[in-house]
């Protein structure tokens, strides 16, 4: 099961009230150097990559819950806890194709035959020239819809952010400091079922299989 970061790890962390990316750094347990510090879409510049990170990024929200904060930075990082990433695998299971991607390296990690993704092989390449093109489409049309579904993924995940902030009555806007929000979301959570991991797995569920 993977770590994720206690509260305490993330005051030094904060919401951006316009994009809903994430801006700071954490402290405590193996804190990154100072000059490592992570920043959303509005305050991005074009510094490189930080050693053994593929991305400059410490900390990543839950894609579906929003309320477990995640060690990030690795092409084969996980976007979901371990409660929204055991129900968005069995769901894909179900339907045999990644309607819901679990990171970036969903399509290395399982593959599902028809009308799911199929991977290529060195098989292909001892196939027929009529057999083969079909794989090769096959493979383009299922690795162009895992991109569609990220940029679908992320978008929820960011509007239903900035809806969060906003019912938790943040001002429109507003720079909210992470662990502030990750107490009142789990607060509102424990009140409310409907704000529980399961109701917010039900709407990315909703969403996602509405935009196929």
């Amino acid at each position: 099961m993977e770590w994720t970061f206690k509260v305490t790890e993330l005051e030094r962390m904060w919401i951006c009230g316009t994009c809903a990316g994430l801006n700071g750094i954490p402290v405590g347990r193996d804190a990154p150097p100072v000059e490592q510090i992570q920043r959303c879409r509005c305050r991005s510049t074009d510094e490189p990559a930080w050693p053994s990170f593929n991305f400059n990024e410490h900390v990543h929200l839950c894609e579906c819950c929003l309320m477990e904060a995640l060690p990030s930075g690795s092409r084969f990082s996980v976007w979901f806890c371990e409660e929204c990433r055991l129900r968005v695998i069995a769901l894909n299971d179900r339907l045999r194709v990644w309607l819901i991607p679990i990171g970036r390296h969903s399509i290395m990690v399982s593959t599902y035959e028809p009308p799911g993704l199929v991977m290529l092989s060195s098989d292909v390449f001892r196939m027929g020239e009529q057999e083969q093109a079909t794989r090769i489409e096959h493979f383009r049309g299922g690795f162009m819809g895992m991109i569609s579904s990220i940029d679908r993924l992320l978008a929820w995940s960011e509007a239903a952010l900035l809806e969060d902030l906003r019912e938790l009555g943040y001002p429109a806007g507003a720079e909210v400091r992470l662990s502030d929000f990750l107490r009142a979301a789990r607060a509102r959570a424990k009140e409310d079922p409907r704000f529980a991991k399961r109701g917010a797995f039900e709407r990315l569920e909703k969403h996602m299989r509405a935009a196929r």
